[in-house]
């Protein structure tokens, strides 16, 4: 069975704020992204395409990676602006997930964390870890 193909548009025209709260400018549960830049009236966009900005002038997150940026419906919009910034390139039709220069899949190798977890247990088996050895 074939898969509709993503629909990578969003024709919403609100403020996302005002619907259900789903827009909280990047400040929702995981604060990782920079300052917002006006793209244009009534529209934001947590990631910045300018020289300043990056990692080091991160204003919210703890390393300004971009992870609210993906989730954010409005992303779509500037997408090969921030994909050539980032690295010199526009994404290929098959780049779905974006440029990257490798992609590995991993799962833990504790069969109850294996099983209980999401995916494979990925991320509980690195937490564990964390917790276990004071990182």
């Amino acid at each position: 069975r074939r898969q509709a193909p993503l629909d990578r548009s969003f024709q919403g025209g609100r403020d996302l704020r005002t619907v259900h709260g789903l827009c909280r400018l990047h400040r929702g549960p995981a604060r990782t992204t920079s300052s917002s830049t006006t793209t244009r009236p009534g529209s934001t966009r947590p990631f910045h395409v300018d020289e300043e900005g990056g990692i080091a002038d991160c204003t919210r997150g703890e390393k300004g990676c971009t992870l609210c940026t993906r989730a954010c419906p409005r992303f779509r919009e500037w997408e090969t602006e921030v994909d050539t910034f980032l690295f010199g390139r526009e994404r290929l039709s098959d780049e779905v997930f974006g440029v990257s220069q490798e992609v590995v899949l991993a799962r833990a190798t504790d069969p109850d964390v294996n099983a209980a977890g999401q995916d494979g247990g990925l991320v509980s088996a690195i937490l564990i870890y964390a917790l276990e050895n004071d990182v």
